[in-house]
């Protein structure tokens, strides 16, 4: 999907985004703060800072500079490729069924005492899903 599919996108759900540093940073989402989409990709260098959850469902690769820092969970049941500067800061759980079948917090390489969500982003800039 290009950037300008994707803007149009946006606009016809009424997300509202801004372009910052030229990413393209979704603010908004539905009436709770969700952001849903069914989508078979998105572009690169997206940012989601939304304040609610973020379903990308049908993707199956999170694109170069894509960013999570909503203040809910990221739902991202197809994704079998992410790429390296791919970054999770969100409040909640990553949930990657493809991958883990699961919740990234209960995988089995959950080490005590090290937060799930900074070992996920250690893998993932290794290129362990790429």
């Amino acid at each position: 999907m290009t950037r300008e599919e994707f803007i149009e996108e946006l606009s016809y759900t009424e997300y509202s985004y801004e372009i910052v540093g030229g990413k393209i940073n979704v603010t908004t989402g539905d009436e709770e703060g969700d952001f849903i989409m069914y989508l078979p990709s998105i572009p690169p260098d997206v940012i989601f800072s939304n304040p609610g959850y973020v379903e990308l469902n049908y993707i199956d690769n999170v694109p170069s500079g894509a960013e999570f820092n909503n203040k809910g969970h990221v739902f991202l049941d197809s994704v079998n490729v992410i790429e390296k500067d791919v970054y999770f800061n969100n409040d909640g759980g990553v949930y990657l069924k493809s991958i883990f079948n699961g919740w990234s917090d209960y995988c089995d390489f959950k080490i005590d005492g090290i937060d799930s969500k900074r070992l996920l982003n250690l893998m993932i800039k290794q290129g362990l899903f790429i």
